[in-house]
């Protein structure tokens, strides 16, 4: 297929250099002399002249300088550059907007990004691309194989966004224009065939793809083209695994793996092949899984270093359920390489997105170059500028483009591969070697389960715990529950009171409590590995992260009188907690009593001392911390820890009532405290009535222009005068509502802040997605660079939380290590309050 924009540039030269009657036309023979290099294969010379030939150009700004930087994104593709690719071509388009397109080069520039962004999985933005790319060639009457290869693409972009009708029409009328073609252009014939054939076993059509598929092979057979024999095998391999004809689909595979260079092999062909041979009962897929996992990894971080936030997003959604059958393929042979992988992919997997985009802002908060510090300021202002509710779709898209490109020119002047490899590869060894004596790690990993019948169901997901112990030879790795399991004990929260409902699920004194049962589910498989140990590091995932695992009961014992059980994002955080100290706190900012209805003139005095950033019930017998009213007890909670905070020599800043407002927060980033106490009303909003209902979720909507409500925007806290945006009534315009969401935390700088304390309801709640975490609060904390998190799991009590709250700073603050003081607070508070909705609603985090 890429040979056909060859012809095309080929074909563009030829009717210039026929045309060059005037000096200026000198570029002309350059241009022949660069596409002389690339038929010879030299696509490196051939950017290299490009490069030098460019600025001579410079003011022409006409078809023949965007021919020469579409020229130069052609021959990046060749190199699988990607990265200088999108940059190229983004260039040439800007250049190319106002050009006629009677010789094809506007065309093409729209299929090539289009394609670009198929190859990203970024399928939404590829058919915006490909559907101009359509009607021009349609209002050109340019329906060739250019036009082939449109369709083609289109049909993909429809089918991964769930239209399949629309694709099967897109992929019929490539079908009938292929037939008109001629031979020479055979192979790219044979290549989109075997990709048609997969797209149309996909949606159901199986016949029809094997005989599309045969198509493919039968004009292969004819040419001595090894790298498309390779491609159409791998494509007849697949509509054999959709026949269930396993055998047959890992001896095509197998035929690639032997017979093609390995710049033809992708690693999802291993991935394949060692499916097939798993189904097949072949004992080989076990290694081939292992390779399938290295190169899938390494695939990964080489793509990450130059997209952006939401493209990596949308990457990963795309490879993470690959991880999740090789673990399950893996976890059925349990042997030392196996066991090894699994772990391998859990700490790669575990907050792939949150390490990646952390680890970035770290590198940009470290940009020295002026150049950069520009760049930084201009997309911070265009982000802002998109915050403009009566902003044009045209504006905001314009905005939304060029914060795209810098975010990618940034990543690509501060980040190189190297580094971001060490940083997402973690050492499995070193964390066992870091293990002090009685010490155990525990890492949960998902699986799916996985059918020979349908090789494209992925049934439900299941958790895997993987256990290190101090310089042991390889991890053991036990099958638990599957998410169901836990859903079904705690989703019916709402059919209970929290207190009924929380004390129900974690007591085992009763037949008629769940206690016994979570015990069941959760860590009596892991029960006889982990008994001899006093400290257990444990890193949850998925459902398992709404569970408090120190409450975790069996006849009557909670975990925490056994064990001194330390909550981490991952257990390579281990290797950091062994290597950094407790050092006293030197600086904190403690909120508490705020006032949540306050009127209009005192919220906008309050709001001018601050510059503003334009981005961004009751219980049974006492007052939850939700329910949006004033509570009592956030105000002796914050007076008091103030207290011992200065009476410790910390310097404190404390914000209460109606001074407490959100400017006063986003003020401190860049130069945030030690400590940063947050005592008051926090949500996680979950159903699905309630987000299409909420007001301040609707108002977030119409000032979108387009982009999706992030599941960051359901979880916040509330500070002075939330209560005008909850209901939307009497917002106050020109200073911010008063409702901090998680998605405007992670655009402050909070790094050098080591604890965060979330004194609020449910903190510690969020969307749940598989490896990557929870999207709320947690979250959005960590990404800001906060170190340790102590924060809620549901709708906890206010006087008990500050009694907690209180104790726990009396213990840190007389030298006692914060994780161990936070362990003798929650026991002293189980000591006068035995119920586990009192003491066990807190958990702190690494």
């Amino acid at each position: 297929m890429r040979g056909t924009t060859i012809i095309l540039c080929l074909l563009f030269c030829s009717i210039h250099l026929a045309q060059a009657q005037q000096p200026e036309d000198w570029w002309t023979n350059e241009l022949i002399d660069v596409m002389s290099l690339s038929r010879d294969g030299r696509f490196k010379a051939a950017i290299e002249k490009i490069e030098i030939l460019l600025p001579q150009m410079e003011g022409m700004e006409d078809e023949a300088f965007v021919f020469a930087y579409a020229l130069q994104g052609e021959f990046y593709w060749l190199l699988n550059d990607l990265q200088n690719q999108e940059t190229t071509l983004i260039q040439a388009l800007s250049f190319a907007k106002s050009l006629s397109d009677d010789r094809g080069i506007k065309r093409q520039l729209f299929i090539d990004i289009g394609r670009l962004y198929i190859d990203f999985k970024n399928y939404e933005n590829a058919e915006k691309f490909l559907l101009v790319a359509k009607r021009l060639h349609e209002a050109n009457l340019d329906l060739g194989f250019n036009y082939t290869l449109v369709l083609y693409n289109l049909g993909l972009a429809a089918h991964q966004r769930g239209n399949s009708f629309n694709a099967k029409l897109y992929f019929d009328t490539a079908l009938d224009t292929l037939e008109g073609l001629g031979p020479e252009y055979n192979n790219d014939r044979a290549s989109i065939l075997g990709a048609i054939a997969v797209m149309c076993g996909r949606m159901g059509y199986l016949d029809e793809a094997l005989q599309i598929v045969q198509e493919a092979k039968n004009i292969v057979d004819s040419l001595e083209d090894k790298h498309l024999e390779c491609e159409v095998n791998c494509h007849m391999a697949t509509v054999y695994e959709m026949q269930g004809n396993w055998r047959e689909a890992a001896a095509c595979l197998g035929k690639t793996l032997k017979r093609g260079n390995v710049d033809d092999i992708d690693a999802s062909d291993y991935f394949y092949l060692s499916r097939a041979n798993f189904f097949s009962g072949e004992p080989s897929f076990a290694e081939q899984s292992r390779e399938a996992s290295v190169r899938m990894k390494h695939d990964i971080v080489s793509m990450f270093l130059f997209l952006t936030e939401a493209e990596r997003t949308i990457y990963w959604g795309y490879h993470m359920p690959y991880f999740n059958v090789l673990n399950t393929m893996l976890s059925t042979a349990a042997s030392k390489e196996n066991n090894l992988a699994i772990l391998n992919n859990a700490l790669f997997a575990k907050g792939l997105l949150l390490k990646t985009s952390t680890w970035v802002s770290e590198r940009m908060r470290e940009v020295s170059d002026e150049d950069d510090k520009a760049k930084i300021a201009e997309r911070e202002l265009l982000k802002a500028r998109l915050d403009d509710k009566t902003l044009c779709a045209d504006s905001a898209d314009y905005y939304l483009n060029r914060v795209l490109m810098i975010e990618k020119e940034l990543l690509r002047s501060n980040v190189d591969f190297s580094s971001l490899s060490d940083n997402l590869l973690a050492d499995w060894k070193a964390i066992s070697e870091s293990l002090g004596e009685g010490e155990v790690a525990i890492e949960f990993a998902p699986m799916n389960e996985i059918s020979a019948e349908d090789p494209y169901f992925v049934g439900e997901e299941s958790y895997l715990a993987i256990i290190l112990s101090v310089g042991c030879e390889y991890p053991l790795i036990v099958p638990i529950c599957s998410e169901g399991d836990i859903k079904r004990l705690t989703d019916n929260r709402s059919k209970l009171s929290s207190s009924k409902f929380v004390n129900n699920l974690y007591s085992s004194s009763s037949p008629r409590n769940k206690g016994e049962e979570l015990y069941e589910l959760v860590w009596k498989p892991l029960e006889s590995l982990v008994s001899e140990a006093k400290t257990i590091y444990y890193s949850p995932i998925g459902a398992l992260s709404s569970i408090s695992f120190n409450a975790i009961s069996h006849e009557g014992e909670p975990l925490c009188e056994r064990f001194d059980m330390r909550m981490v994002s991952s257990i390579a955080e281990i290797i950091r907690l062994k290597n950094t100290g407790d050092d006293k706190p030197s600086s904190a900012l403690v909120y508490g009593g705020i006032a949540y209805d306050v009127d209009s003139s005192t919220l906008l005095d309050n709001a001018r001392g601050y510059a503003h950033d334009e981005s961004g019930s009751v219980g049974e017998d006492e007052q939850e911390r939700s329910g949006w009213r004033f509570l009592a007890n956030t105000s002796d909670e914050a007076f008091g820890i103030c207290q011992k905070l200065e009476n410790s020599g910390v310097k404190t800043i404390l914000r209460t009532g109606d001074s407490a407002n959100e400017e006063s927060f986003k003020s401190i980033a860049g130069q945030a405290p030690d400590i940063i106490h947050l005592a008051t009303h926090g949500f996680f909003l979950s159903d699905p009535k309630s987000i299409d209902t909420n007001p301040f979720l609707n108002r977030l909507k119409e000032g979108t222009h387009g982009q999706t409500v992030n599941y960051l925007n359901r979880s916040g806290l509330l500070f002075a005068g939330a209560n005008r945006a909850w209901t939307g009534e009497g917002i106050v315009e020109g200073i911010d509502d008063g409702i901090l969401t998680a998605e405007e935390v992670t655009g402050l700088d909070l790094s050098t802040t080591d604890v965060a304390i979330l004194s609020a309801c449910e903190t510690g709640l969020g969307v749940s997605v598989s490896s990557e975490g929870v999207f709320g609060l947690q979250r959005a904390f960590k990404l800001a660079g906060v170190e340790t998190l102590i924060m809620s799991l549901w709708t906890v009590p206010d006087a008990a939380t500050s009694e907690l709250m209180l104790l726990f700073y009396d213990n840190w603050l007389h030298g006692i290590e914060k994780h161990a003081a936070f362990c003798q607070a929650q026991a002293k508070i189980r000591e006068k309050y035995p119920e586990p909705y009192k003491w066990a609603g807190f958990v702190m985090m690494d």
